[in-house]
């Protein structure tokens, strides 16, 4: 995957939204290259960049906060469509002190909403047919 496809667009923010707060949310999914919420004029605009060092925990990250509320505002989660200016201010490699540590053991894959949803329509088809075979 390309550097960008690793890098998640979010829109939607509340102005009292913090970078280390952000962080907070998406770094459950894995190790954080950057984010930052960019700040043109000294105001946040309400958009943020996060950029993850692997990129399976990006999309899993990006699965499961498409639809997720933070601040209290929805907010919109995107892919990247180009990368976003270099001076970004915010690197996990200069952040201190974890709220909880790291486990070291390898990570199992988690299944997308889409595939776990068309599971659950194919056992209820099937389930629907059992019942009108055996009724």
């Amino acid at each position: 995957m390309s550097r960008s496809q690793r890098t998640i667009f979010v829109g939607g923010l509340s102005p009292s939204t913090r970078t280390s707060d952000l962080a907070r949310h998406f770094d459950r999914f894995g190790k954080l290259s950057r984010c930052d919420i960019p700040t043109p004029g000294g105001r946040p605009k309400g958009y943020a960049f996060i950029e993850f060092e692997d990129d399976r925990d990006a999309e899993d990250a990006f699965e499961a906060m498409k639809y997720k509320r933070i601040d209290g505002r929805d907010v919109t989660v995107q892919w990247a469509k180009r990368e976003p200016a270099p001076g970004w201010r915010f690197s996990s490699q200069g952040r201190e002190g974890r709220d909880r540590p790291r486990s070291r053991s390898p990570r199992k894959r988690r299944h997308s909403r889409s595939r776990l949803v068309f599971l659950f329509i194919i056992i209820i088809l099937l389930l629907y047919f059992l019942i009108d075979y055996l009724f």
